[in-house]
Parts: C-alpha cells; structure tokens; sequence
C-alpha cells in the first residue's frame, strides 16, 4: 500500500516533479511530428526473468514505476532510526551519518526466506556515492554490496515490489534505467540480466511555433539535417571578466564569425563548455560574444541573453548549439529534465531574445 505522505527517494521526487511535462505529451500527442521509434526489451534468461525486465521498461515508460517504490514504513519510530547504525555494526549515529545520509529504511522480508532483514540505502559524501546495507537477523555480520561495482558510474538505487518480490533498481543519475539486481536467499546481490537501452521517443511540439518553418525543420532534422556552425578559429588568449559567473567552470573553446543577434553584422562568438567536479559533476556548452582589445569575455546586454537567459547562468545543464537557416542564426538548447529532454530553440533579434519553440522528447526503453 503507497503512503503518499512519505518522503520519496530524490530519483521519484525528480520523476514526479515533471508529471507536467509528461501530461504535455500526452495532451499533445496530436501534434507528433516524428513517428516512435522501436522500443527494447529486456534480455533474460528464464521466462520469469524476462518478464520481470518487461514489467519493469513498461513502467518505467509509462510513468506507473512510481507505484512500485516501497516507501519507509510511516511507522519507523525515532528510536529506531537511531538504532540503524547498530544494525550494520556502527558504533555511533555520528560515526555512520557523518558523511552518509540516509535514503531508505526498512525492515522486511528481501528474498523470501521467511525472515526479515534490516536494509539500508545509503548514499556517502557530496558525489553520494551509493551503497546498500543488508543484514539478516539470523546473521551475526552485517552484508554490505552494491556499492564498489558502481563507483564509476554512482547511479541512485531505489527499492521496488514487483509481483511480491522485491528488487534493487539502479538509475542513473536520476533519469535513465541502470540495472536491476535482487538478494537471494544465499544472502548474495544477484543481478537480473535485464538490457536497458534507451532510444528517445516522439518529438512533440507545444502550440507555440508549431507551424514554424525552423521548428518544423528542427522536428525533423533527422530528414534534413540543419547547418550547425563550426567553430574552427583559434581565439587566443582571452579574459573571462564576467561579472557574477565563476570562470574556474568555464572552459574557453574555439571561435567563428557569427551574426548570432541577426542585426547584419558578424560578432565574434566563442564555444565555451561548462564542467564541474563538485557532488557528481555535470557539464554543460554555451557560447558568449569577445569584444575589446585585448579579447575579453564581459557583462554586456548580448552576454547576457546567451549565459544568463538562455544559458541559465550555469556551467552546467544546457547545452546549446547555433545554427542557421534561410539566412538567420537561430540557438538550439538541450536540458535533461529527468526522463525527459527539453529541447529549446531561440532567435535573437538585437537585444531580445525570441523563443520560438519547444520540443518535449521522452526517454523510453
């Protein structure tokens, strides 16, 4: 039974938080501009196995996995929330949660054997590495897995019921299926040899430029490809003197002549990508206008459309691209919002940015 009055693991909460944006595909779904590409099924070995990885991509896609999440128990006092680091052979609540926080308690019955185990998701320091914490209470020692096989790639690991078995559900960060893997009554992680690979779905096109001649090229650039612009020129030495922008995030790329505000006169823009190593890390590309001599990136009008309103003010997240088409520049940007992209492209005329579409671009699997 789902309490929906329970905190939510952060993979869930992030799903939730665009239920707008996936009811938009539905109400839009009249408006497809491409057709649905093929969907892949999970690889398994046995019957059972292939239609647990069957269960799981249809949920996944169609937004119901959200139902399979086993939440905390509402009735997990204080006391025993302070008694966790006990369970797992901690001395201290200090000692465990110092660099730790918890992302899910239970107290149940894992693989079936007919006795319940304490298990713990717990995520460590601020990349949250991600670690599981098992422990029988037939066991002396506590089990602990699913934590260096995934250092690299640090997915979030979320518990789901399926059929009244329960499973481990690995996603990366946030949005897309990792892998799934169940403990066994050996007390051993197994995993469920499910092949995830996603493809991304319909391209649906809000109201807004849906008869646009750009947004429909755009739709449909697969057909068509649109004219990216190269950027090819070595910039040299140049400042990054913005006001308000941390430059240690951004990384100065290569330069072209562009009229990227459509005012008929070229402006030398420059590539900048965007990275981070803080938590997990992200990335993110962008571009600003060099102007003065010596060559210098600063707070100007035009800087401010590209890095702060279409760029987010952020290293990481967007990223963007230029094109041209029928003789104007146009911006194409890219945000994944959890499963699905957000796909946006602007024009700017002079000083203003004009929006001109949006496309909305499920995951699936």
């Amino acid at each position: 039974m789902i309490n929906l009055n329970q905190p939510m693991p952060k993979f869930f909460l992030r799903m939730i938080t665009i239920l707008g944006l996936g009811i938009q595909l539905l109400i839009l779904s009249t408006n497809i501009v491409s057709g649905s590409p093929d969907k892949s099924h999970g690889v398994a070995h046995t019957a059972d196995e292939r239609k647990i990885c069957d269960v799981v991509i249809s949920h996944f896609n169609n937004g119901s996995i959200v139902n399979d999440l086993v939440r905390m128990n509402e009735k997990v006092s204080l006391e025993t929330l302070k008694k966790i680091p006990d369970f797992f052979n901690h001395k201290t609540t200090e000692s465990f949660f110092s660099i730790s926080m918890l992302e899910g308690y239970w107290n149940l019955d894992l693989n079936g054997d007919g006795v319940n185990e304490h298990v713990a998701i717990i995520s460590d320091g601020t990349a949250h590495y991600p670690g599981i914490y098992i422990r029988s209470q037939q066991q002396h020692a506590s089990l602990e897995g699913l934590d260096s096989l995934f250092r690299d790639e640090q997915p979030d690991f979320n518990l789901i019921s399926i059929n009244g078995e329960y499973y481990f559900i690995a996603s990366h960060h946030m949005s897309d299926l990792g892998s799934l893997w169940r403990f066994s009554k050996a007390g051993e992680f197994e995993k469920v040899p499910c092949s995830f690979l996603n493809k991304n779905g319909s391209v649906v096109v809000t109201e807004q430029g849906r008869h646009l001649d750009v947004c429909k090229a755009v739709a449909n650039e697969g057909v068509k490809p649109l004219n990216y612009i190269k950027f090819t020129q070595d910039p040299g030495n140049i400042e990054f003197l913005y006001d308000n922008i941390d430059p240690h995030f951004y990384y100065i790329g290569k330069m072209a002549k562009i009229d990227i505000n459509n005012d008929g006169r070229e402006e030398d823009v420059i590539s900048i990508s965007g990275d981070s190593s803080a938590g997990r890390g992200c990335t993110g590309s962008h571009f600003a206008v060099v102007e003065n001599s010596p060559p210098e990136i600063t707070k100007t009008a035009l800087n401010d459309l590209l890095l702060v309103e279409i760029g987010g003010g952020s290293p990481c997240g967007v990223h963007a691209k230029i094109f041209v088409f029928n003789g104007e520049t146009y911006i194409d940007s890219k945000e994944k919002i959890s499963t699905i992209t957000d796909r946006r492209v602007y024009k700017i005329n002079g000083d203003n940015t004009d929006f001109m579409c949006r496309f909305l671009i499920p995951t699936i699997y």
